[in-house]
């Protein structure tokens, strides 16, 4: 049996946070169709249709406070935003979907 110190370790590693985040309901989904092209926040929202805008709009703002997506801001009006991966994002996701053998979003 592990001390009680390795438990702190884990919980404190960036594979810790990382399998957290992926476990957080819709995030592998947002970052998917992210990466195929839809990058403002109504095209996201119609391409998961099972979500709400609300958890959307959490989620969006959890990938980017943890520097995994770019918001950027058109002034134009009506105001538009669009969303984008980071590098880092994309290199993940790109295993994610080699893992689960999703071909065409990891080309």
């Amino acid at each position: 049996m592990k001390d009680a110190s390795f438990k702190v370790h884990w919980e404190d590693s960036p594979m810790y946070k990382l399998f957290e985040l992926l476990g957080k309901k819709r995030i592998i989904n947002i970052s998917y169709v992210i990466m195929q092209g839809c990058n403002w926040f109504n095209e996201i929202k119609d391409a998961i249709p099972q979500m709400s805008g609300k958890i959307l709009s959490n989620r969006l703002k959890l990938l980017q406070h943890e520097g995994l997506i770019v918001r950027e801001v058109e002034k134009e009006t009506p105001i538009k935003i669009r969303y984008n991966l980071t590098d880092l994002w994309k290199k993940v996701a790109k295993k994610v979907c080699e893992m689960w053998k999703i071909v065409d979003a990891a080309e």
